[in-house]
């Protein structure tokens, strides 16, 4: 039997990042800054003692 990787791939996740109009998702840009203001927060805690 052979598999559609696309098929595969929406399996695993629901929901795409990228609109049909090649806009990035509103969850994702969040997603995205969440992660962008943790390493800038440990990074201001860490460069401060130095």
């Amino acid at each position: 039997m052979k598999t559609n990787p696309t098929m595969q791939a929406e399996a695993v996740l629901p929901t795409r990042p990228v609109s049909k109009n090649g806009k990035i998702n509103i969850l994702t840009r969040l997603a995205y800054g969440g992660g962008d203001v943790a390493c800038n927060v440990v990074y201001g805690m860490i460069g401060d003692v130095v």
